[in-house]
């Protein structure tokens, strides 16, 4: 019963991330950088053999690991003054 209502849930978190990533795509239409990174991330889940939405939320984690990266070495330095 618990997995039940734990995937039901994934599945409804990843319904909302795939429609954020569809509004972005329609948000590029007027944005050519937006457009640009779009492209790119749709040329590199090909490559891969991923899907676009995987390789969406690979660069998405991956930025969010390096702004956290970036905090906490900002963080540190501040410390060690």
């Amino acid at each position: 019963m618990l997995f039940a209502k734990v995937y039901c849930m994934l599945i409804k978190m990843d319904d909302k991330f795939m429609e954020m990533v569809d509004e972005l795509v329609r948000l590029a239409e007027n944005d050519e950088e937006l457009f640009d990174g779009i492209k790119w991330i749709d040329n590199e889940s090909k490559k891969l053999g991923i899907s676009f939405y995987e390789m969406f939320f690979i660069v998405l984690q991956r930025h969010l690991a390096d702004e956290k990266a970036k905090e906490w070495f900002k963080a540190r330095q501040q410390a060690n003054q």
